[in-house]
């Protein structure tokens, strides 16, 4: 301890010493602040760059493209059923079970949805029933351009038979669904 007497004359006052202290005590409040924002916007940056991962990733796996022939056999099968739904088969029945002939036996029934075309196939005692049951059948509001396709004499026991296959396109009212 210097008890100089002039000691304290020999250095000169700090006349703002308390300003000093007071800017450096703001100082310090104001780097403190500024550390704690940085803090809370890192923080929050890191939640938001996670969240974009998740959102990305999510999206990556929602975006995966269908498998093409998957989709492809998808709408085929959709175009079936609904050929299948609109196919007015209670009017073709109607019109198959009004031309029956008790001469024609009826073997064979193959309807085509997607060209709406149907094929009947059977058996008739002779040419003159055959004729009959091919006029009943063109007769037919539902079925157009009902023609005989094929036909050829069979014998089986000594029983003479007209084999036939009739061609016929399907019209109606659920043809224009």
């Amino acid at each position: 301890m210097n008890m100089d007497p002039l000691s304290h004359y020999l250095r000169p006052p700090l006349r703002h010493a308390g300003w000093l202290w007071l800017l450096v005590a703001v100082l310090l409040i104001g780097a403190a602040w500024l550390a704690q924002d940085t803090y809370q916007v890192a923080a929050r940056t890191e939640q938001l760059a996670a969240r974009s991962e998740r959102l990305q990733a999510q999206q990556r796996r929602a975006a995966k493209p269908v498998d093409d022939k998957a989709s492809q056999r998808t709408q085929k099968q959709w175009a079936a059923l609904q050929a299948e739904r609109d196919y007015p088969w209670p009017e073709i029945f109607l019109a198959i079970e009004r031309a029956g002939k008790a001469d024609v036996e009826l073997l064979e029934f193959q309807p085509d949805k997607t060209s709406r075309q149907l094929i009947l196939r059977g058996e008739a005692r002779d040419r003159r029933a055959l004729e009959a049951y091919l006029d009943a059948l063109a007769g037919q509001a539902v079925l157009n351009r009902v023609h005989l396709s094929h036909q050829q004499t069979v014998l089986r026991e000594r029983l003479e038979t007209v084999e036939f296959e009739i061609k016929a396109v399907v019209v109606g009212p659920s043809s224009n669904r």
